[in-house]
């Protein structure tokens, strides 16, 4: 990841236009910033929420509050709750999806 060319910018979340998401099951709200090839997201799924693909695209997730499950395509699960971040690199050869049993809240770097 490049930060080339990306002005200097206070983001108040708070303030950020809401995007919904539907997955297979419930709903999310995203709050997004773009910076060229760099995407900020603030995340909050409902309780129960299942995303509705697979994802190959790279990830930095830190979790603020909440638990959700990782589920690769190759059927390996990695949990993430509270305080936690992961990565997944572009070139992972399994997309990964996600479901959420009671609600989350996280920042994401894609």
């Amino acid at each position: 990841m490049k930060l080339n060319n990306v002005p200097y910018e206070l983001i108040d979340w708070k303030g950020v236009e809401t995007s919904l998401i539907t997955g297979l099951e419930k709903k999310a709200l995203a709050r997004i910033k773009n910076f060229d090839e760099i995407r900020l997201r603030v995340i909050e799924k409902e309780p129960g929420y299942r995303a509705d693909h697979f994802c190959k695209k790279g990830h930095i997730i830190f979790v603020i509050e909440g638990s959700m499950d990782i589920e690769f395509e190759n059927g390996d699960k990695v949990p993430i709750s509270t305080g936690q971040s992961i990565f997944i690199s572009d070139d992972n050869q399994y997309g990964h999806t996600t479901f959420t049993e009671k609600g989350i809240k996280y920042f994401i770097i894609d």
